[in-house]
């Protein structure tokens, strides 16, 4: 609209599977406040929120605040703050991928080669891996590790909140 409003705004979308063929839930996309004052809007940073096994995408910003802290932040930096993208890498409540391509589905081909794409052509966001990072909660903490060792490509950063030393299915 070419003018900035005070807050920023979530978003359901719906993302493709095609790449991956991965089965996944509904996802969100918050947008900050500067996303809304230029057409096209300016080229922002991403992070992908990736939820525990017993989580879906909308926990980030019902229970977590995701979105609620976004706006904090951007209010103090001229509106400006990351994109988030509150992504699905189990497919239903308590499956445990633990962001890998396996036999639960191919959750690392949904983040990196569904989410990634969707988000540069429909948000013109960054897309450069030093403007892609990745945060997650348990099974997402483990997740946000190993994405972002295993696709050093693609992502810059990680936030692991309390996720397994590495990639843990229990038996």
């Amino acid at each position: 609209t070419g003018v900035m409003p005070a807050q920023g705004a979530v978003l359901p979308v719906t993302i493709s599977a095609e790449a991956s063929k991965f089965r996944h839930r509904d996802e969100l996309v918050y947008l900050p406040p500067a996303w809304f004052t230029q057409t096209p809007p300016p080229k922002l940073p991403v992070v992908e929120m990736v939820g525990a096994e017993i989580n879906t995408p909308s926990d980030w910003v019902r229970a977590g605040k995701a979105a609620d802290a976004a706006d904090a932040f951007a209010a103090v930096h001229g509106g400006y703050a990351p994109v988030l993208v509150f992504v699905d890498s189990g497919g239903a409540f308590g499956v445990d991928t633990e962001c890998v391509n396996g036999t639960r589905g191919n959750a690392a081909d949904h983040l990196t080669r569904d989410v990634i794409p969707f988000m540069v052509a429909n948000f013109n966001v960054a897309a450069d891996r030093a403007h892609w990072g990745i945060a997650g909660f348990s099974t997402g903490g483990t997740c946000a590790v190993d994405l972002t060792v295993v696709y050093p490509e693609l992502f810059s950063a990680f936030v692991d909140i309390a996720g397994d030393v590495g990639p843990n299915v229990g038996t």
